[in-house]
């Protein structure tokens, strides 16, 4: 008999308010855990993380969007080999902005959001998320008007700072980040330290068992 303790499936349900209702499950309800769950802007998708494997703490998350209109719950990130660990719906709810680990940093992506599919229809392909952000560590992203994003980042020398960051309008361009807080300057002044340095190596894989 398998231990309660090795199990942890939380799932998504929708309920109203006013009048109350019994809440519906929107998950697929065989998952582990799910997390992050946010309406879009205009309130007609919700999308979620969700984790497959059921006591599984390093399951991969993979970004869920559900269709509030016909009931269709359909996933971006599938093919994807990053585990996001936290989401935001764009101002226009056309794409979400995703956090995610890579390289020993947490970097921003975004990801474009199509229509809820048909209930006949193919699902959405699942896409790369594109890279906006890849320096230092961001722990919260607040998207602005204008093309704008409100950031807190931290690195090697600095704990968490707020920076605004104006986004480029062209692909081939970048984005310009200003830091809009000091809350850390009185405790670094003085203070020398090494921004640290990246090095890689390659390994062989051993086989086992």
């Amino acid at each position: 008999m398998r231990s309660p303790l090795l199990t942890k499936p939380v799932q998504i349900y929708l309920t109203t308010l006013s009048p109350p209702s019994e809440p519906r499950l929107l998950s697929s309800g065989g998952t582990g855990a799910t997390s992050f769950p946010l309406f879009s802007p205009n309130g007609e998708l919700l999308a979620w993380l969700e984790q497959r494997v059921d006591g599984y703490e390093s399951d991969r998350n993979r970004l869920m969007v559900h269709s509030l209109s016909n009931g269709i719950t359909f996933g971006l990130t599938e093919n994807w080999d990053r585990s996001p660990i936290g989401i935001r719906w764009g101002l226009d709810g056309t794409g979400i902005y995703i956090r995610a680990e890579e390289e020993g940093y947490v970097k921003v992506f975004y990801l474009p959001v199509p229509g809820a599919p048909n209930a006949n229809g193919p699902h959405p392909k699942s896409e790369t998320p594109k890279l906006l952000l890849g320096k230092h560590s961001n722990s919260e992203v607040q998207p602005l008007p204008k093309q704008r994003l409100l950031i807190t980042e931290n690195s090697l020398i600095s704990p968490n700072e707020l920076y605004l960051v104006t986004l480029p309008t062209s692909e081939s361009g970048e984005p310009t980040t200003v830091k809009v807080s000091n809350f850390s300057e009185k405790a670094l002044k003085g203070k020398n330290l090494h921004k640290g340095e990246e090095f890689w190596f390659t390994v062989r894989c051993a086989k086992f068992g």
